[in-house]
């Protein structure tokens, strides 16, 4: 534990660092990061940008696939937030063809995903799938013509009072990102984030996730 933040009634009343770590310092949030990505695609859903139910093949721009299926044909935004991809991913097997382990040495972490058979209809079986979560934000960003970090600065943290120089996140999503895709964050400016849910999508007086993304997110 490198820090501890207890937000309650209306005040920070702890704040703690262990470890070299202070109030400045940005934390790796590791899998937390697919929070963050759900918050940037429910943003982009909530600006017309993309739709929860839309396949996302045509958006990610590849000619062809291995593996052809009207099954992954239909793969939706909504299919990879729920982790329910029916893609041949699961994180907590090891050998795993789209497993984070098989991901992360390659040149094409999409191109990667894309291209694995499906064992599952989509929306239909769980598996815990970290490339899942990346295929959603490389779509909103085929959607926006913008990486996903500047889109969130703009529609997620500048309204959360998050300064762009306060985090790092890259979203290259290929072997010469050590930092694995993930985004590293103060550990106040995580508590907005969790704050932000807490409150049905609002912070100070302007909704800035719709409430029912949040709800539907929480879900």
């Amino acid at each position: 534990v490198d820090g501890v933040l207890i937000f309650q009634k209306g005040k920070l009343v702890l704040e703690e660092y262990f470890y070299g770590y202070d109030q400045a310092t940005p934390h790796q949030l590791r899998s937390a990061t697919k929070s963050v990505v759900g918050a940037v695609v429910g943003a982009a859903v909530a600006g017309g940008a993309v739709t929860l139910d839309e396949p996302v093949l045509p958006r990610l721009g590849y000619a062809n696939v291995a593996n052809p299926d009207p099954r992954k044909s239909n793969l939706t935004l909504r299919n990879l937030l729920t982790l329910q991809s029916g893609l041949d991913c699961d994180d907590h097997v090891g050998g795993s063809p789209g497993g984070e382990s098989q991901l992360y040495p390659t040149p094409d972490w999409i191109r990667v995903m894309v291209d694995l058979k499906v064992v599952d209809t989509p929306g239909t079986v769980g598996r815990y799938c970290t490339g899942a979560t990346f295929l959603a934000g490389r779509t909103v960003e085929k959607a926006t013509g913008r990486s996903l970090p500047d889109y969130a600065q703009e529609h997620l943290f500048s309204p959360l009072g998050i300064r762009r120089a306060d985090w790092s996140w890259n979203h290259a999503l290929t072997n010469a990102d050590t930092q694995f895709g993930m985004i590293s964050m103060r550990p106040r400016d995580m508590l907005k984030f969790g704050m932000l849910y807490a409150n049905a999508g609002r912070w100070g007086g302007k909704q800035v996730l719709p409430a029912a993304w949040v709800r539907d997110s929480l879900s």
